[in-house]
């Protein structure tokens, strides 16, 4: 992908994408023909994220060898990345309970 190419947003995707990852996380991932494929993060490769596939990812796709991009990760953990930032304010912190 040409960075020229890409929005505002887009590279935000990246870069807090790039900045949560840590080797052994959980990625789920948009893949050719949008399926989705989940991956264990391993590391970054120049632009593209090395991963190890799931089982459930050898056992029902036959396309795992393609480079992940950061800008198709939706999900860290099975948490969606759009959240993690905002979810990561309220980690460690005890909620009021309603009564």
């Amino acid at each position: 992908m040409n960075r020229n190419h890409l929005s505002v947003g887009d590279m935000e995707h990246i870069e807090e994408v790039k900045k949560i990852l840590a080797p052994g996380d959980l990625i789920t991932h948009k893949c050719c023909g949008d399926s989705i494929q989940e991956h264990y993060f391993i590391e970054f490769d120049g632009a593209y994220i090395v991963g190890k596939p799931t089982k459930e990812t050898l056992k029902y796709s036959t396309d795992f060898g393609e480079p992940i991009h950061p800008l198709n990760v939706t999900h860290i953990n099975r948490e969606k990345v759009e959240c993690i930032k905002f979810l990561d304010n309220f980690r460690g912190k005890k909620i009021a309970k309603q009564q």
